[in-house]
């Protein structure tokens, strides 16, 4: 959940409302709607039509998930239990910066795992 204010967005997890922590970052540090469209957009639809061409016929969310699954898993330490528990990231609560590492981690982990390359999106 968040709230806007102006140029400020405050992001709460409820998850760790319990240890009332909030984020607040200013709205031009988050992932743009180009950079999302990148990724929706042709990224994903060219993963998915390499897998069909495989014979693979794979929906765009489960790439979506599958991925975010590999590359964005992260763990939280529980200061009570001593323990890690282990959580996905959201893609949408990425910034600029960690949306682009994000996009390239994606063109990595397709080339090394499966040998396929995501075609080059700029058109100059």
């Amino acid at each position: 959940m968040y709230f806007e204010k102006k140029d400020w967005k405050i992001k709460w997890k409820f998850s760790e409302l319990k240890d009332w922590k909030y984020k607040t970052v200013k709205l031009s540090e988050w992932r743009t709607n180009l950079q999302n469209n990148l990724y929706f957009w042709w990224y994903i639809p060219h993963i998915q039509e390499w897998l069909w061409e495989l014979g693979h016929f794979v929906p765009n969310d489960k790439i979506h998930e599958d991925l975010k699954e590999i590359l964005l898993q992260d763990k939280k330490l529980n200061e009570l239990t001593w323990t890690y528990k282990k959580y996905v990231k959201s893609t949408a609560n990425l910034n600029k910066k960690e949306f682009i590492k994000y996009l390239n981690d994606v063109e990595k982990y397709v080339f090394t795992a499966f040998h396929f390359s995501i075609p080059d999106h700029s058109f100059n």
